[in-house]
This record gives C-alpha cells, structure tokens and sequence, in this order.
C-alpha cells in the first residue's frame, strides 16, 4: 500500500503547463508596465514642450505688436 500522493502524468503535464503561462504572463505583464512608464513620461515631457510653445507664440504676438507700433501696419 502506498501511502504517497499518486499524481496522474496528465494532471502534472497540466500544472507544469499553467505554471508556464502563468510565468509567461506575469513576464509579459511586466514589459507592458515599463511600457505605460515609458509613455507617461513622454506624455509628461510633450506637455512641457506644448507649454513652452505657447510661451513663444505669446512672445511672437507681443513682438508683432510692437514691430507693427514702431514702424506702421504696412509692415507685415
């Protein structure tokens, strides 16, 4: 008599199966968080670029303005 836990060869094939997908899917998982960072940060930084060239066409307005002052509306 054994007293031993009998496991199936398809029951283990099984679980060595979903360990594997299991693996694989907290594996790719993790390149996609790293990838969400990735775009977060890039999004963060356009946002900074965006504001800085509202700035400049801020500025260029102003300029304009003062050029157009100075010298007439004829000059465009």
């Amino acid at each position: 008599m054994t007293n031993g836990i009998n496991i199936p060869g398809y029951m283990l094939g099984a679980i060595i199966f979903l360990i594997g997908q299991t693996s694989a899917a907290i594996w790719w998982a993790s390149g996609i968080s790293s990838d969400v960072a990735m775009l977060k940060q890039d999004r963060d930084e356009m946002a900074k670029i965006i504001e800085h060239l509202d700035v400049l066409a801020y500025r260029m307005e102003h300029l304009e303005k003062l050029i157009q002052r100075a010298f007439g509306p004829e000059i465009k």
